[in-house]
């Protein structure tokens, strides 16, 4: 298994890929990230899916009616779409729904100790930064990992009680680490350039 902090570094790259790619590209990677997603976390994929329902409805509607173009319905004027929205709106609700199956991925095949760990040695140059995210992103993920994802509660004066947080240091990239980060270099520089 990779280094978490490559592992990480792997599924930002693949995110920016996708905001970058052409849309006939991006198309098929979006559907192989739901394809890898509903094979290998699909429960937690279907969950984070339907939590973002109306995220993805505003965001399709706001291309679909909101953008300028040829209308897809002419009877319906100005209250209809226009078909360059309509196109819009597929690519932006698609390159949420990949972000989605790819956050479902990351989340199903690392434990949180392994991603707090990638985070915090991919923020080396940081300092004491580092060490303030890293802790925060561990009591956010414990609290979320205990079920108290309710904004009442979040707002609810709670005893705060002192707890001890253990960062573990992951081991050195090893060469796999190296290599496979050498490649995704390669992969980006080569997708920069054409």
């Amino acid at each position: 298994m990779f280094h978490p902090g490559l592992r990480l570094l792997l599924w930002t790259a693949v995110i920016v890929l996708l905001q970058l790619a052409a849309p006939a590209f991006m198309l098929m990677a979006s559907l192989a990230c739901v394809i890898a997603a509903g094979l290998f976390s699909a429960a937690r994929f279907v969950r984070l899916l339907s939590r973002s329902v109306w995220l993805l409805a505003a965001l399709a509607v706001f291309f679909a009616w909101g953008s300028a173009g040829l209308y897809l319905f002419p009877e319906l004027g100005a209250l209809g779409p226009t078909r360059e929205g309509v196109q819009l709106a597929a690519v932006h609700v698609m390159r949420l729904v990949a972000i989605i199956a790819l956050v479902s991925l990351l989340v199903a095949r690392t434990p949180a100790e392994d991603i707090v760990a990638g985070l915090h040695a991919l923020l080396a140059p940081f300092g004491r930064v580092r060490e303030t995210l890293a802790v925060r992103l561990t009591l956010v993920l414990r609290n979320v990992e205990d079920g108290n994802t309710g904004w009442r509660e979040w707002l609810a004066p709670a005893a705060c009680e002192p707890q001890v947080i253990r960062l573990r240091a992951p081991a050195r990239p090893g060469r796999a680490d190296l290599a496979a980060a050498a490649a995704v270099a390669g992969v980006a520089l080569a997708c920069w350039l054409l």
